[in-house]
């Protein structure tokens, strides 16, 4: 069986051949679809990555090892995993910067007009905030590459202040749920002023911190085996961490905005009542039987 230029398989005197790249252009496809489709939900992604890498090894199994079908989709995932990294820290920065301004705002009215030119400087420059990291990490690439081209991830001094400020950018998000927490504590001794009563506005605020530290609880266990064994293996807790980072922010996002919205939580309970009585209404049983009644 020779392979050049395609895959022959041959049965009965049969043969059908794959042109040179179909199955990485088939990958790419698949990938492009998937990052469409479920570009936020990043768990789906996740999984349908992982699947592309299976059905990378095995094309790799029938193609004697030929890696060309196997290079392509993993470096497409992995530019995409990137990418959505970007997309987390820039959010935990964001997040970090709106809760301060929201403390500020609400304890010192006087700061109001200028943390809104503020916002409005921000928001016109939302794009250099991403270039800024992306460049940041480009700066960090090159200069370990150059300091050590045998051993890209060997430990230094850069790789260690770049893990210092990949861990105070990832802590952002939680500092920004503490930030909350005044003005929550300040909001619910105003809870007898019917504005108050009928907006709830600490739900939002409580939705989040609940949020944030039940998610950011499961790094715990990390932190504590990362001391135990001496920071040996920080590279790869910090990996884990980005990668729960990108499946954990658009839940942060998602039940923050569920649990604050008044009308989409009513609505949530309305559809859970709704197929509770379906399924009552559905429940065939043994003793469902009608019986006459005996005088």
């Amino acid at each position: 069986m020779q392979l050049n230029m395609d895959y022959n398989f041959s049965k009965s005197n049969e043969t059908v051949s794959f042109p040179e790249g179909a199955m990485s252009m088939l990958y790419a496809i698949l990938l492009i679809l998937l990052i469409l489709l479920n570009f936020s939900c990043q768990f789906k992604f996740f999984i349908g990555f992982i699947c592309l890498l299976i059905l990378s090894l095995v094309t790799n199994i029938l193609a004697a090892n030929d890696l060309s079908y196997f290079v392509f989709p993993f470096a497409l995932a992995a530019i995409t995993s990137y990418t959505l990294f970007v997309i987390t820290q820039v959010f935990h920065f964001l997040t970090f910067l709106l809760a301060a301004e929201r403390v500020l705002v609400y304890f010192f009215r006087s700061t109001e007009e200028k943390i809104s030119l503020f916002q409005n400087f921000l928001k016109n420059r939302i794009q250099v905030l991403y270039r800024a990291f992306v460049v940041r990490d480009f700066v960090f690439v090159i200069y370990t590459v150059k300091s050590d081209s045998e051993n890209v991830w060997h430990f230094t001094n850069h790789t260690v202040l770049y893990s210092i400020m990949f861990v105070s950018i990832d802590n952002f998000i939680f500092i920004s749920a503490v930030f909350y927490i005044p003005i929550y504590v300040s909001v619910r001794k105003l809870a007898y002023l019917a504005s108050a009563q009928e907006n709830k506005p600490q739900r939002y605020i409580f939705w989040k911190t609940i949020t944030v530290l039940l998610f950011k609880s499961f790094y715990v266990p990390l932190a504590i085996s990362l001391i135990f064994f001496n920071g040996d293996y920080l590279e790869a807790y910090l990996i884990i961490i980005a990668f729960l980072n990108i499946l954990t922010t658009p839940l942060v996002i998602q039940i923050s905005y569920l649990g604050s919205n008044r009308r989409t939580l009513q609505s949530f309970k309305e559809t859970l009542q709704l197929k509770q009585s379906s399924r009552l209404c559905c429940r065939t049983t043994a003793s469902s039987s009608v019986q006459p009644e005996k005088f």
